[in-house]
């Protein structure tokens, strides 16, 4: 139990796992059942932040914060996939191109302007939510979500690899 949990958050977050720590598809899924206790302490963490940082900075400013201290406790994981997929689908017109896009760590502009379009809609979407009431329950029901979503995405048999059916349409 423990080693699971501290596998998820060495997953999901910047927290640093051991060097002898050994990824293997058993290890993966047995850190998958605490995606959502992870994402909830994220959640929580982000709201504390929220809280915290809007008594200092004008309501304006706080969304940019929340969203950057976001990227810092999951080192933007997220973020390189969002683009690592605008980057193939965008930049190919067949499987073995997608796949071989994604792989690549450069990133093209449209994987660029993809992110800062994801993140202006976060910023707007956070910078309209009422501060006293709606913007914390946001906050840790996105990062809960997130975390949940990403375990059911894992148990799904179809993947980018060249044996899946994911990048058929390709």
């Amino acid at each position: 139990m423990v080693d699971g949990l501290r596998r998820a958050f060495g997953f999901l977050t910047v927290y640093p796992l051991r060097a002898s720590d050994a990824w293997t598809p058993e290890t993966l899924g047995s850190s998958m059942v605490y995606y959502p206790l992870v994402g909830t302490f994220i959640g929580l963490a982000l709201w504390g932040l929220a809280l915290l940082l809007s008594m200092l900075f004008p309501p304006s400013v706080v969304p940019v914060l929340v969203l950057a201290g976001s990227l810092l406790v999951t080192g933007g994981l997220h973020m390189d996939g969002l683009a690592d997929l605008i980057d193939g689908l965008s930049g190919s017109y067949n499987r073995e191109d997608a796949l071989r896009i994604f792989k690549d760590p450069h990133v093209g502009s449209m994987a660029v302007a993809g992110v800062v379009v994801v993140l202006l809609v976060k910023y707007t979407c956070l910078n309209a939510l009422s501060q006293a009431a709606l913007r914390p329950a946001l906050v840790l029901m996105t990062t809960l979500d997130g975390r949940v979503r990403r375990a059911i995405c894992a148990w799904h048999p179809a993947g980018a690899s060249p044996d899946s059916a994911a990048l058929g349409a390709l």
